[in-house]
């Protein structure tokens, strides 16, 4: 019995990172929004039914859920020695087979996951990193609207769904020219505008962003959700700015606004920049001609037009100095920037799991790669990435996960 429920805690972990992967692979893709709501529904009743279904045969056949004794108790309580399973046993007997599909797939989960632990190395370019956190529940008691947001926010012991973090973090890299360092960027993700959460929570987000004084702001994607917060844009979004600009790109919550030539016209009248899909760049003049940032946007695979942005090598000059940022919605198109040569990405999208175990960390990220991108500072070759915790979030759960606002200064080293 004791194997037994030792097996059960592997099959748990199994069935449970097996579900998760499959959510996460699905809500990675463009698939519409209809078939990504009933894929989430199918998941966690499967979680369900087939755990409590995992509790049935620990109880009632422990020699099935035994590893060492599966097969002859298998032979014995099916008729195998004599012929195929009855009828009746064939649900119990795929039961079992999925009970230890899962157990030994959790074997790979665990030993992915202490992997990436011990080959984990600080980013080079990543030197210094400070985080202040403000209770933004305590400028306003009436920041929420709608019960499931008020409900959520009150029962889950520690939610940090109003708690913002102001990650201030500093890069450093050879190639960036003498003309920006100290480059200021504020890097905002994920406003969700649903309703929810209500527009003082973003207008002091907002003022923390331009109490840094950057340089530049760039938003990575998912700005509105719903048709009713279109006024929120020109209100709220139109109150940024920063002397190099205030660029964008849209994301996947963003296509359920129709009408994306009406969403995009709005964003430009409050002042924002389209980044998708082309190279912008900054200029200063310097002794030895121009320094250029660059920057340009991908907002794959929900809207086209960066899949022909050509390689950052055929817009370098032989006498300019030159630094590329991408900035992509998720974090799963860093092989395109990499490809394509540049220097750092930016991105959002993945919210950083939103609920963090301990020890554990995030289990879920809408991420063909999992959780291993979902928010932080990584080194993939010469590319570096910023993932944004996001400012905000379609459904209103936030646990060991607060939204982020970066705050990234760009060092020559």
């Amino acid at each position: 019995m004791i194997i037994a429920l030792s097996t059960f805690l592997f099959f748990s972990i199994g069935h449970l990172a097996f579900w998760c992967l499959i959510f996460n692979q699905i809500h990675a893709t463009r698939c519409p929004r209809s078939a990504r709501k009933g894929s989430e529904l199918l998941t966690l009743l499967n979680v369900i039914a087939l755990w409590s279904c995992g509790v049935y045969l620990l109880l009632l056949y422990p020699n099935w859920a035994n590893p060492l004794t599966f097969f002859p108790a298998l032979a014995s309580e099916t008729g195998l020695t004599t012929g195929a399973p009855r009828l009746a046993d064939r649900p119990l007997y795929i039961l079992a087979g999925y009970w230890h599909f899962c157990s030994w797939l959790s074997l790979y989960f665990i030993g992915r996951w202490i992997y990436w632990k011990l080959t984990f190395q600080h980013p080079k370019f990543f030197v210094e990193h400070e985080s202040r956190f403000y209770d933004l529940e305590d400028e306003d008691p009436e920041l929420l609207n709608g019960l499931p947001a008020q409900l959520i926010h009150a029962l889950v012991p520690g939610s940090q769904l109003l708690v913002l973090s102001v990650e201030s973090k500093t890069f450093q890299f050879p190639n960036l020219p003498p003309a920006f360092d100290g480059y200021r960027i504020s890097h905002l993700s994920d406003l969700h505008f649903t309703g929810r959460i209500g527009k003082s929570y973003f207008r002091q987000v907002f003022e923390y962003c331009l109490d840094w004084k950057p340089n530049l702001i760039c938003i990575t994607g998912d700005l509105i959700d719903k048709s009713k917060c279109l006024g929120w844009i020109e209100e709220l979004l139109s109150a940024l700015h920063a002397p190099d600009g205030v660029c964008f790109i849209l994301g996947n919550h963003d296509r359920r606004i129709k009408n994306e030539s009406l969403l995009r016209a709005r964003l430009t009248d409050a002042g924002l920049v389209d980044a998708n899909g082309r190279y912008l760049s900054v200029d200063r003049t310097t002794q030895n001609g121009v320094a250029r940032l660059w920057l340009a946007g991908n907002e794959l695979p929900w809207y086209p037009g960066a899949e022909g942005l050509e390689p950052v090598a055929g817009l370098r000059q032989p006498t300019s100095e030159d630094f590329f940022i991408a900035l992509s919605h998720s974090p799963d198109q860093w092989p395109w920037a990499k490809k394509l040569g540049f220097d750092l990405m930016l991105a959002g999208h993945t919210h950083g799991g939103q609920v963090c175990l301990p020890v554990i960390g995030p289990i879920i990220a809408p991420s063909r790669y999992g959780v291993r991108y979902a928010g932080g500072v990584f080194a993939i070759g010469d590319l570096a990435m910023q993932v944004s915790r996001g400012i905000s979030g379609a459904e209103p759960l936030r646990w060991n996960c607060p939204p982020e606002l970066g705050q990234i200064t760009l060092r020559r080293s």
